[in-house]
């Protein structure tokens, strides 16, 4: 299969969250801190062979936070945490299976994945 997964509020914290909780508008996409369990999880797919695409919205927002400006930053980002996955895309895409935490809603997709007795995985 190929899985699409979302980075921010998905597999870590979510910048604009942490910034209203903090009431800190500094607070960078550099700053989010990583939920490992999920890492693991995303890792279990790709070393079963499934294909794993990182989708992100930074800087889809506005003109001026271009996304290509977050490209080079997010790679290394998922390098420092130690994701694997085959493609990085700023944009929409299409995939077998989307997960976000907006539309499938990633908070429920993870604990069931972990049940489905290897189907996911």
């Amino acid at each position: 299969m190929h899985y699409c997964f979302d980075i921010d509020g998905t597999i870590c914290t979510n910048r604009d969250t942490v910034r209203k909780e903090k009431n800190d508008n500094t607070i960078s996409y550099m700053d989010m801190e990583p939920w490992q369990d999920r890492i693991d999880h995303i890792n279990a797919l790709y070393e079963k062979g499934h294909r794993i695409t990182m989708w992100t919205g930074r800087g889809c927002r506005t003109y001026k936070d271009n996304p290509e400006f977050w490209k080079p930053q997010t790679a290394e980002q998922l390098k420092k945490w130690g994701v694997n996955y085959h493609e990085l895309i700023v944009g929409k895409p299409f995939f077998d299976a989307y997960i976000c935490d907006k539309s499938y809603n990633s908070n429920a997709w993870f604990p069931i994945s972990e049940v489905l007795n290897g189907d996911a995985l």
